[in-house]
């Protein structure tokens, strides 16, 4: 741990380089800048990626902040300066960091892509391929991916520390808050700094009792964080527009980065440019760097990566939610006229609900604006806050518009009907709502705060019941910030199995060293269908995993064909199946296949023509259903007459002494003979299931039969006088068995 302290400790060295360079030089805030600063960075690796220099870019980033430390710290002789806020985020970043340190994910978006690509990247230092088949969401930005990658270059992978990455840029996110409590020196001040800080808590925190937040790489609360950031910077520097853009330009290019729907963000700050672009009469182009700027570099970056994905990959715009008109009408024709209907009733039906925080949102919004226009018109018109209000309507608005042609052209039918993960995507919204109005709360108070007395109060309590209202809504999400995630005490069953699956599979890992991109077939039962293959596949790193169900276990008799064949779900299904198979499953767990030899039995008949060797062979239940020609061909080429093709259920029982046959007899009824021979004796009883169910094979005495279903054998070697084998082959479902090596 203290290595990895002292690792985090570089890491946020350089980030410092780079806080004094935009402080001291371009006087921005330093509450701003770490979120500038990380989405620049973010922006960096992704160029980076497509230029396939990661590595370069890395390094030249990480030295270029530890230079910056030395040449204002030391050549310059710049103070260092700590103020409360640069305390607060230093010592949650450090909290962060030990908390999350040996967390692991359990959410399966994590494994389907999120932590997957993160994965990807930091095992291979570039961007995936055509040669990377176990990423599926190729159309996917890596903007977040890649910022957690430089992280985790500087501070060492693990996935705590991935999650840290991603946390802690959210953080940086809610961080410029703080800018609202400069400037004031009373005991204000305090109750401001608390207020921000459990804003920041909940953001950092969101979603994590539903298992998608905190402890999991999903973007869905980033993208609102981002936007949330790059709205807040405007309004602070919109007296200086030129200063704003150069703030907002990297955040709003780091959207894009992260998920297509970054979009959405981009066109919602530009709005928000252009109105404080028109209000600032000192700027003659104006105008014209805020297109440029807010619109022109994203949309490079979106211009690259398309380029990119259609360079590396081959049908990247046909994968999955891949934005393109390809897709979008493949997903859209698959849909009738009544499937839309539904879709569009289910939808709206659900958005307009009174109930939903988006509605509270916007409804606390109309009211805080009536009430500012109708105490002091002046000040209102001062603060933007009618502006403000039709924004986040607008917002609200389009995006709710462009969720639902999200279920109508980018999904499937199946999955648009139950609006799947709804709440998930809706999240985004109410992120940015909730961070929009209490950063305008916080404004209500300061304007007010030195009007008449009973102003102030109001605002204060209006400012303090909204945030308690958050916190008290997030309360579940909290409290994962102080004890970890523990399935014992979750009230979500689907975090507790989650949470077990993958302790189990990382338990299946260790226990029997299994190896990384094998050809693996796991049986996972019938529970969690969609998480478990996702799961498999990212901790076993291997594109070559087939996941069955119990009616599909069948498929297990070809166990030999795969690396590893894995028992996940022990349930009567499995255990049924398994007693009555052959395959040496070690504690009905796990079988590795480079530890056994799988002969069929016509490779292994031959072995019996030994002059040393007595051979008895006996079946039990039934063994005609898999016997085919070439076993046929293989007993009769070691002497034996009876064909048991079409015998179903029949008796079977041999004896070959020295390569000749003794005894031979195929019958429907129970087989029971026995005989001497120089070293002994021996007697061999074979029943079918009907007449009843029995392999015995005894040698002076003392059983050898496997007594399993299908031809049992047993090999005596008269030099040594012992028995050298016995096996069986399941010729009801298989054409061989397995040897240890």
């Amino acid at each position: 741990m203290l290595e990895d302290l002292f690792r985090l400790a570089l890491f946020l060295i350089s980030v410092y380089g780079y806080m004094l360079l935009g402080n001291k030089k371009y006087k921005i805030d330093m509450e701003c800048l770490p979120i500038v600063i990380f989405s620049c960075i973010g922006c960096t690796i992704f160029l980076a990626g497509i230029l396939n220099i990661m590595n370069i870019a890395c390094c030249t980033i990480f030295m270029l902040g530890m230079y910056l430390n030395v040449w204002y710290l030391f050549k310059q002789k710049t103070r260092l300066n700590v103020t409360v806020s640069l305390f607060i985020g230093l010592i949650i970043v450090v909290y962060l960091f030990v908390f999350l340190h040996n967390t692991i994910y359990i959410h399966h978006d994590n494994f389907s892509h999120w932590g997957l690509i993160v994965k990807n990247l930091y095992r291979n230092s570039r961007f995936p391929n055509f040669s990377d088949q176990i990423i599926r969401f190729q159309s996917y930005p890596t903007g977040s991916a890649c910022f957690i990658w430089y992280v985790c270059k500087v501070i060492g992978y693990s996935e705590g520390n991935t999650l840290f990455a991603q946390s802690m840029l959210i953080f940086a996110c809610i961080y410029p808050f703080f800018i609202m409590c400069n400037g004031i020196y009373t005991k204000e001040k305090f109750m401001l700094l608390v207020l921000v800080l459990a804003e920041c808590i909940v953001w950092i925190s969101y979603g994590a009792d539903k298992g998608v937040g905190l402890y999991q790489l999903l973007v869905d609360v980033l993208l609102a964080a981002v936007a949330v950031a790059a709205f807040t910077i405007v309004y602070c520097l919109k007296d200086e527009i030129n200063k704003a853009i150069c703030c907002a330009v990297p955040l709003l290019v780091f959207e894009v980065c992260i998920k297509n729907s970054g979009v959405m963000w981009v066109f919602a700050i530009f709005i928000e440019l252009c109105y404080f672009s028109c209000k600032n009469i000192n700027e003659n182009d104006k105008i014209f760097k805020v297109m440029g700027g807010a619109l022109g570099i994203p949309f490079l970056f979106r211009v690259l990566w398309d380029s990119h994905i259609k360079m590396v990959f081959d049908n990247a715009i046909e994968t999955k939610h891949a934005m393109s008109i390809e897709y979008w009408s493949k997903a859209f024709n698959e849909k009738t006229k009544e499937d839309l209907q539904n879709i569009t009733r289910i939808f709206w039906n659900r958005t307009l609900s009174i109930k939903s925080k988006v509605t509270i949102c916007l409804i606390i919004m109309v009211i805080c604006t009536y009430l500012a226009y109708k105490i002091n018109k002046k000040n209102a018109q001062r603060i933007h806050i009618l502006f403000c209000c039709c924004f986040l309507i607008i917002v609200s608005v389009v995006y709710q518009v462009g969720n639902y042609f999200m279920y109508i052209f980018s999904m499937s039918t199946s999955e648009a009907l139950r609006l799947a993960e709804y709440d998930r995507y809706v999240m985004t919204l109410e992120c940015f709502l909730s961070g929009v109005i209490f950063l305008f709360l916080i404004i209500l108070f300061i304007t007010y705060r030195k009007e008449k007395i009973i102003l102030k109060i109001y605002s204060l309590a209006v400012l303090i019941v909204f945030e308690i209202g958050v916190v008290w809504s997030h309360r579940a999400d909290i409290k994962y910030l102080i004890y970890h995630l523990n399935p014992q005490v979750s009230s979500n069953d689907n975090i507790t199995r989650w949470y077990f699956d993958r302790e189990r599979m990382d338990d299946i890992v260790t226990q029997y060293e299994l190896e990384e991109g094998k050809n693996c077939i796991i049986y996972i039962g019938d529970k969690e269908p969609y998480y478990r293959p996702y799961m498999s596949r990212y901790v076993l790193y291997s594109n070559n995993v087939r996941t069955i169900n119990s009616n599909q276990i069948n498929e297990l008799k070809n166990a030999n064909k795969y690396d590893y064949a894995i028992i996940m779900e022990q349930d009567q299904f499995v255990n049924k199946w398994l007693s009555d198979s052959n395959i040496p499953f070690e504690n009905n767990e796990c079988l590795k296949m480079d530890e056994y030899q799988y002969i069929t039995l016509k490779e292994y008949l031959p072995r019996l023509v030994n002059e040393n060797y007595i051979s008895f062979i006996s079946v039990k239940d039934e063994a005609s259903l898999a016997f085919n020609d070439s076993m046929v061909d293989a007993m009769k080429n070691i002497g034996l007459t009876e064909e048991l093709m079409g015998k179903y259920r029949y008796s079977y029982g041999a004896v070959i002494d020295s390569g000749q046959i003794v005894y031979e007899h195929l019958d429907n009824k129970l087989i029971d003979v026995s005989g001497e021979f120089l070293e002994g004796n021996y007697s061999l009883k074979s029943a079918g299931l009907n007449c009843g169910n029995l392999s015995s094979i005894r040698i002076n005495g003392q059983e050898y039969s496997l007594n399993m279903r299908g031809i049992n054998i047993v090999v005596y070697d008269k030099m040594t006088k012992q028995v050298i084998d016995s096996v069986n082959f399941d010729t009801w479902q298989v054409d061989g068995t397995y040897i240890s090596k």
